[in-house]
C-alpha cells in the first residue's frame, strides 16, 4: 500500500489569509490615524496654538 502523504496546503492557505488580513488591518488603521491627524492640524488655528503654548 502507498503511504499517505500529509498535506499542509490548508494550513499554509490559512496562514496566508491571516497575514493578508493583518496587513489590511494595519493599513486601514494607519490611514485612519493620518486622517485624524490632518483634521486636528486643520482645526488648530494660530489663536488656539497661542493658547496651548501659554
Amino acid at each position: 500500500m502507498e503511504s499517505e502523504k500529509k498535506s499542509n496546503g490548508a494550513l499554509f492557505g490559512s496562514v496566508v489569509i491571516i497575514i493578508i488580513l493583518l496587513i489590511g488591518g494595519f493599513f486601514i488603521l494607519y490611514t485612519k490615524l493620518q486622517e485624524i491627524k490632518k483634521t486636528q492640524d486643520a482645526n488648530q488655528t494660530p489663536s488656539t496654538l497661542n493658547q496651548t503654548v501659554k
